[in-house]
Parts: C-alpha cells; structure tokens; sequence
C-alpha cells in the first residue's frame, strides 16, 4: 500500500465520522463490556492503580519539595548560621572539649571587623523554662538575644514594640513574649509582667505569628518564635560565657558570594578557637540549592515508576483488546455481511478501549488525590 493509499484511507476514516454512528458505536460498547464486567473491572483498575502511582507520586514529590523549601527559607535566604557544638563534641572528643571555648562575645566582634555591612546577631537559648504569667504557669523556651539578631530573624510585634538598643544598652527587664504565649492566660497583656525562678520581666510588645524555624537536617537548633520570651541579650553578658549561635544578615545583592562567606567564617572561627571546630557552620541559600537538585531527581524517579505502571495498565487494555477480537471474529463477519465498514469496525473497538481508559484514568485521579490527602493527614502530625 502507498503513501497516497494510507492517506486516502485514513482520509476517508475520518469522512464516515458524524454523531448518530460515534452514540451508536459508544453505546454499543458500553453494552458488550458490561456482558465481560470481571475483565472490565480488571482493566480499567489497572489503569486505575497507575494513575494512583502517578498523580500520588507527583503530589508527594511536591508536598516534599514544598516542605524542604520551607524549612530552608524559614532560615532566612541570606543568612549565614553559626552554632554552638560544644555540647556535642563533648560526647566524641574529650581532649578537644577541654580545650573548647565555645561561641563568645569576643567571637561577635571578631566578625563584626571583617563583616562591617552585615547585621550579627546573637542569642543564648535555654529550653523549657516554666513562667509564671498572673494566675497560670507554662512552658516556655527563654531566649536571650541582641538587636541585630532580632532584626536578622524579621521579628515584629502586634501589640506594643519590639526591644531596641536603648533596652539592650541599659539592660532593661523588658521582654516580647511570643504569640501563642498569650493564649494559656487570656486574662494577661502587654504592661503585665511575668516570673521565673528568681528573675522577671515586664512585657512590652505580643510578637507577630511567625513559623517555627524548622533546621532538620542542618545540626542547627529549631526555634519556636511563638512559644519564646525574647529578652535583651546584655542582662547575661556578666554570667554567661557561651553563645547558644550567630546569625549573619546580608544583603540580597551578596547572595551569590554567601558560600564564600561561610567559608570565611569558619576559617577566622578556627583560627581565633586554636583549630578546635566547636561549631557548625550552615549557608540556607546552599540549602537550598542543594534540596532543589535532590528534589528534581526524586520528583523524576517516582514520576518514571508511576509512568511504569501506566504503561503496564495500558498493556493490559490492549491484551483486552486483542482478545475481543479473537472472540467476536463472529460477530464482526456479521456486522461486515450487513454493510459495517471498515471503518466502523475499528470505531467499536477504539470505543472499547477509550471507555476503558476513561473509566480507569477518572478512577485513578480520585483515587491519587485521595490518598495524597491520607499521607497528608498522617505525616504531618509527625513533622
């Protein structure tokens, strides 16, 4: 057969097409899958189940995408991060735990020569801390920071103002208490003052809602803004010799240079500790980069298994296929001996498998979104 042939066939295909025979012929093969429901209902899962994988899988791959970024831009995206880890080399190297210093002070304004254009803030976190606030007592995590640490993290308020340097300087008993603090005694507000242990503070500002930042994976601490007290940092400058860590905010236009940055601060760190890393240097923005990459990849992997199983569905279909033809040989002579065209013929069987595919593909999504929302439920809570 030539070119000319196929094309003159195919032309003419497409010429017998009109509404009434596509009904008929739908109709039709809506009738004869329903007499074989057992083989339907096998195919069309199978189909199913790999539209499940696909739209399952891409939705997964997303959320995890979503949920690393997350983690990494609560960091802040041109924040260089420092923190301490004497504690941890304290449980593997006993020589080098006495010989550590830890983060100072003296650390801060180190780096403050060397990076004159960029805010280092510090702070010293202690957990746990039971407040008492009026009539009620809670748990909270006590942080005790300097300006330029608030400012790095974007911290606000909603009622009453954020501490500043003149608090700093005359190291005020002021604090901001996180939002969700508030929530255990609603009776108590801004100018009201709480107490711990043999200390206390007068509250001046309610935090804005912040996410937590979320450093699994990165050695870092997590930080819940929103469970915190924030006092000035200059109250424990006299009794507390170790930082909890460093933060350092850059400009967005030295975003590209922050993996030269971060290198610099753990040489002039190494340098000024006598080479005893008792720290741990993280860069968000090569986080970033990082996660990205790794999450392309995956997305690539979990979408070629799901394509996989598509493709095994549609094996499936044509298996179905072949075998309404061998056993209506039949059926289709007597549609042939009445007048069927070719054409129609073939129209039957596309109809078999398009119903089929459509069935199954429908299915499937419900079923993927579906089961996309169940992970959803259940791993969360775990996050």
């Amino acid at each position: 057969m030539s070119f000319n042939d196929n094309f003159n066939f195919n032309f003419s295909y497409f010429n017998h097409f009109n509404a009434n025979f596509i009904k008929i012929d739908i109709l039709d093969a809506w009738q004869c899958l329903m007499y074989r429901k057992v083989r339907t209902i096998l195919s069309a899962l199978g189909i199913a189940i790999g539209t499940i994988a696909l739209v399952s899988m891409i939705a997964i791959g997303d959320g995890a995408k979503k949920e690393a970024l997350r983690q990494i831009l609560s960091m802040g995206i041109t924040t260089v991060r420092v923190e301490n880890k004497v504690t941890e080399l304290a449980k593997s190297e006993v020589y080098a735990m006495n010989q550590a210093t830890g983060l100072t002070l003296n650390d801060i304004n180190r780096l403050k020569v060397v990076f004159s254009h960029a805010d280092i803030g510090a702070f010293i976190k202690i957990e746990a801390v039971p407040i008492v606030m009026g009539d009620k007592t809670t748990v909270v995590d006590i942080i005790y920071a300097n300006i330029d640490w608030i400012e790095a993290e974007s911290l606000s308020t909603t009622k009453g103002r954020l501490l500043n340097e003149v608090d700093n300087h005359d190291k005020s008993a002021f604090c901001n208490l996180g939002a969700n603090v508030f929530l255990t005694n609603r009776k108590f507000n801004v100018g009201d003052s709480i107490h711990w242990k043999n200390e206390g503070c007068s509250v001046i500002g309610k935090l804005s809602q912040k996410e937590k930042l979320l450093t699994e994976g990165t050695a870092l601490s997590a930080i819940d803004f929103n469970n915190s007290v924030l006092l000035p940092i200059s109250l424990l400058s006299n009794s507390v010799t170790q930082l909890s860590g460093i933060t350092l905010h850059f400009q967005s236009s030295q975003l590209s240079q922050l993996e030269m940055i971060g290198a610099k601060v753990s040489d002039l760190l190494q340098m000024t500790h006598r080479g005893i890393i008792d720290f741990n240097v993280v860069i968000p923005a090569q986080l970033l980069e990082k996660s990205k990459k790794e999450q392309e990849v995956f997305t690539l992997i979990m979408s070629a298994i799901a394509g996989l199983s598509l493709l095994v569905g549609g094996i499936g279909i044509m298996n179905v296929m072949l075998a309404h033809v061998a056993e209506q040989t039949r059926e289709i002579g007597l549609r042939i001996a009445v007048g069927a065209t070719n054409d129609r013929i073939i129209t039957l069987f596309l109809a078999y498998s398009l119903l089929i595919t459509v069935v199954g593909s429908l299915s499937g999504v419900v079923g993927g979104v579906i089961l996309a929302l169940l992970i959803e439920v259940f791993v969360r809570p775990a996050c």
